[in-house]
């Protein structure tokens, strides 16, 4: 699955050195660049993003301001500061930013950074009582939500109770999974159709028999995406 990015800095040359060092990384796409937050927050409107590098200093409104109006709007958007002020970084931190980069750019912080963001891990590992398992990533195909744990659907059809919260599973691994429900994630890869029957929507995975409910907001971005 492809993860999606933005970069907003009022240089050009900045702008380009980002995306040029991101090219080198395979499973990102740059869905656009903007030269101020107002021309950012068009694109938004018009395309999904899961990370943003905002530049903090830039003309009209600022970058840590346009980062407190995004992570409002898009609380599990991924954050990363640019900047040529060290002197920044802790108001960047305080907003929960995901990451901080100085200028210029250097290939090995940035490459640090996404592994940081983005896991590749593809074992899960969970506690059961002082026993530590782990089960493979792409043997998932649903995570439900069960108190403060997660009910993991299997491809065999087995489940599995790890001490992960569902927002915790989707932190590590965005590209993985997609929430389909307020309780319910399930795996991106799996997804094979939608259907509606009166006013409930579901989502059709491979390796599951039954169909798993969609809310009709989740219902909306999946039908959008899986038209492209």
């Amino acid at each position: 699955m492809t993860i999606n990015y933005l970069v907003v800095d009022d240089e050009p040359l900045a702008r380009a050195r980002v995306k040029r060092m991101m090219s080198d990384h395979q499973g990102f796409s740059c869905v656009g660049e903007a030269g101020s937050a107002a021309e950012a927050d068009a694109l938004l409107e018009r395309h999904s993003a899961a990370l943003v590098f905002i530049d903090i200093s830039m003309p009209g409104q600022d970058g840590v301001s346009f980062a407190q109006q995004l992570r409002q709007r898009f609380p599990r958007i991924k954050l990363v500061f640019l900047t040529a002020h060290p002197e920044f970084a802790l108001q960047a931190f305080e907003l929960h930013a995901n990451g901080y980069l100085v200028k210029p750019l250097a290939a090995d912080k940035l490459a640090t950074l996404l592994t940081i963001i983005f896991p590749t891990s593809k074992l899960i590992g969970y506690q059961v009582g002082s026993e530590l398992r782990q089960l493979q990533l792409d043997s998932v195909v649903v995570a439900q939500a069960d108190g403060k744990y997660s009910k993991l659907t299997l491809a065999c059809g087995k489940q599995v109770l790890v001490d992960h919260s569902l927002k915790n599973l989707l932190e590590k691994y965005p590209n993985y999974f997609v929430q389909v429900h307020r309780s319910t994630l399930v795996k991106r890869k799996a997804i094979q159709a939608l259907d509606s029957k009166g006013q409930q929507h579901y989502v059709k995975l491979a390796d599951m028999a039954e169909p798993i409910e969609v809310s009709r907001r989740a219902f909306k971005e999946l039908k959008q995406a899986l038209s492209y």
